[in-house]
């Protein structure tokens, strides 16, 4: 897949790439010859029938403006009043993920313009996907109150912060979730290995099946017959840098759900290994 090329590289060039453009449809004719066609479908298109697109277009389509020629334009006021509260901008953002695709920056520098025009004051912003890391590289003082969810934190009990500090003392950074899932998934596979005292991909399967993944990731793992290892997820908030009281304390627990809630029942799985 070829690297995105970003139509603007560095802060430092930002007003003299910026003012390149005259409306829309020129950033639009830009992105289409920086991107790859994969990365432009995606972005452009919808999913399975795209009937949703096609009704929202419609409903912009049936909105019109009524012109009005502009006098005076050295004070130029560009704000709106969304739900009470005033925007810089008449902007709000929608869900969309893989922006690592389109900037090389990915979700940060989204959510540093988000609350720099103040969206995130009047919106709740989720993250679909964000790691501890992503967090930490932001800042506190821009990312507070983003919701993401996550399979594991570091500051959750007492066998993940054991973990999370050697990791710490070793590598200089807290670890994400994708990491301690990484750890855990592969001492368990090992000790089902001892276990079946034997590589036999059928014999380990089988070991697997039945045991209950209790360690630093989590204490109700289970592997299901259709491959899943099923545990319990997290909503998380980022918190303000006053709620912050050492490195790395960035989350604060707004849920926990269950496994079939997070990851949906097993009677409900399609998968052909699982026998109804």
């Amino acid at each position: 897949m070829n690297k995105p090329v970003p139509i603007i590289d560095t802060p430092a060039t930002h007003d003299s790439a910026a003012s390149q453009f005259v409306n829309l449809h020129e950033i639009v004719a830009k992105a289409r010859a920086n991107l790859n066609q994969n990365d432009w479908d995606y972005i452009v298109g919808g999913t399975e029938t795209e009937t949703t697109l096609r009704r929202n277009r419609m409903a912009l389509d049936s909105i019109a403006f009524r012109p009005r020629v502009l006098r005076d334009v050295s004070k130029v006021d560009p704000s709106v009043e969304v739900l009470g509260k005033k925007l810089k901008l008449p902007i709000v953002l929608c869900p969309v993920g893989s922006l690592e695709s389109f900037h090389p920056g990915g979700a940060e520098p989204v959510v540093k313009a988000a609350a720099e025009f103040g969206l995130t004051k009047t919106m709740k912003p989720a993250a679909l996907l964000a790691f501890i890391t992503d967090i930490h590289a932001i800042g506190l003082e821009t990312a507070q109150g983003l919701y993401l969810t996550a399979g594991w934190y570091w500051d959750l009990n007492d066998k993940s912060r054991a973990f999370g500090k050697r990791f710490l003392d070793k590598v200089g950074r807290a670890p994400t979730f994708s990491q301690a899932a990484y750890y855990s998934a592969t001492l368990t596979y090992l000790n089902a290995v001892k276990a079946a005292g034997t590589t036999d991909s059928d014999k380990v399967m089988a070991e697997l099946h039945k045991t209950k993944i209790d360690d630093m990731f989590t204490d109700n793992g289970t592997i299901r017959a259709d491959g899943l290892m099923e545990h319990a997820m997290y909503v998380m908030q980022v918190k303000k840098p006053a709620e912050s009281k050492y490195p790395w304390d960035y989350y604060r627990l707004v849920q926990k759900m269950s496994g079939d809630q997070a990851f949906g029942k097993l009677a409900d799985s399609t998968c052909p290994l699982v026998k109804k």
